[in-house]
């Protein structure tokens, strides 16, 4: 079905009239974590996206009564959660490290460039 004036919706994937989404009739879901809305197919939330936070539920599930396969379920995504922040965190010390030291090793070889190599000649 062909509606007049519709556009393929990138929210709900279907064909409809401009600014008629079914999804607008569902109303805005709040982060029970962060209370901001946004989408929860991605890792969007400040508090998904902090090791210190991570660390914090991970102590929290310790506490929990809710079911055990659930409990289990969740430290397992945390861990493993908790284990990729780290190792980006690592991956970018080591980058900004490896860009010092090329800043550094420029530095020092333009100090022991000979000064005729350096300078330019100016010819009168």
């Amino acid at each position: 079905m062909q509606v007049e004036n519709g556009v393929n919706c990138l929210a709900c994937r279907t064909y409809h009239t401009a600014g008629s989404c079914p999804l607008k009739q569902a109303g805005v879901e709040c982060c029970n974590l962060c209370g901001m809305a946004h989408f929860g197919h991605a890792r969007v939330c400040p508090h998904i996206q902090s090791e210190t936070q991570v660390r914090a539920m991970l102590e929290a599930l310790r506490h929990s009564n809710e079911p055990e396969h659930l409990v289990n379920e969740a430290k397992r995504y945390l861990r493993g959660l908790k284990g990729h922040l780290v190792q980006m965190k690592r991956q970018k010390e080591a980058k900004e490290h490896a860009a010092r030291e090329a800043e550094a090793a420029s530095v020092f070889q333009a100090a022991r460039a000979p000064v005729w190599k350096s300078a330019p000649t100016v010819h009168f």
